[in-house]
């Protein structure tokens, strides 16, 4: 009896000792934090993003785009990104609304993405990001039908999430077709979970998959 409470104990120690550790370039302090990670923090505008799908999405897709890079001392860290939609695009998507309603000015548009990143300890080259899978939408603008424009465009969103809740394969080309359809996927932006990062003075790329890559500067 006595040997299996001993175990338990040196068990309990060496999971505790385990989970206590914390990742060196997430420690404000830390030569791996002052040599690295605070040459990351803060926040950036995106001066290119290019995907090997579509191409360059700024400035025809975007207008810009702005990525900030919080810190919690110790732990993985809150990223806020945004995408200001460009206005050809605005106008294209209100283009049946503000037929219907003269008075309908859309002034900006912007898709913001939050998650989770961090520097991979063990391949310190790397950014890991999990990102939240769909935005939020922060529309300003005016006339008689700005709240039902705003409403419409959210629920485009929902409509999709919710087809996504069949489960499966199903669910997921059931979630991408209605995102296809309501033209959300031509908006929405691709973040890969590990992405290699260069900073050159007040320059930062980011390279995902494939030929995906954000230019940066402060």
């Amino acid at each position: 009896m006595r040997f299996w409470l001993t175990s338990v104990l040196v068990f309990s120690v060496a999971v505790s000792t385990v989970f206590a550790k914390k990742n060196p370039y997430m420690v404000t302090g830390s030569d791996e934090y002052k040599n690295v990670t605070e040459k990351v923090v803060g926040n950036w505008d995106i001066t290119s993003y290019k995907r090997s799908d579509r191409g360059e999405q700024i400035p025809n897709i975007y207008k810009k785009v702005n990525f900030e890079f919080q810190l919690i001392d110790g732990k993985r860290s809150d990223i806020v990104c945004k995408f200001y939609i460009s206005d050809s695009v605005v106008n294209a998507r209100s283009s049946e609304d503000r037929a219907k309603d003269s008075t309908l000015k859309i002034d900006t548009y912007i898709l913001k993405f939050a998650g989770k990143w961090d520097i991979y300890e063990k391949e310190p080259n790397l950014l890991r990001i999990s990102m939240e899978e769909d935005p939020v939408f922060e529309i300003l603008g005016s006339g008689n039908t700005i709240n039902d424009f705003t409403k419409g465009q959210i629920s485009m969103l929902g409509g999709s999430k919710a087809l996504g809740n069949i489960g499966g394969a199903a669910g997921f080309i059931a979630s991408k077709a209605a995102k296809s359809g309501s033209g959300l996927n031509d908006i929405i932006a691709e973040f890969p979970y590990k992405i290699e990062f260069v900073v050159k003075d007040n320059t930062i790329d980011l390279k995902g998959n494939g030929d995906l890559l954000f230019k940066a500067n402060r």
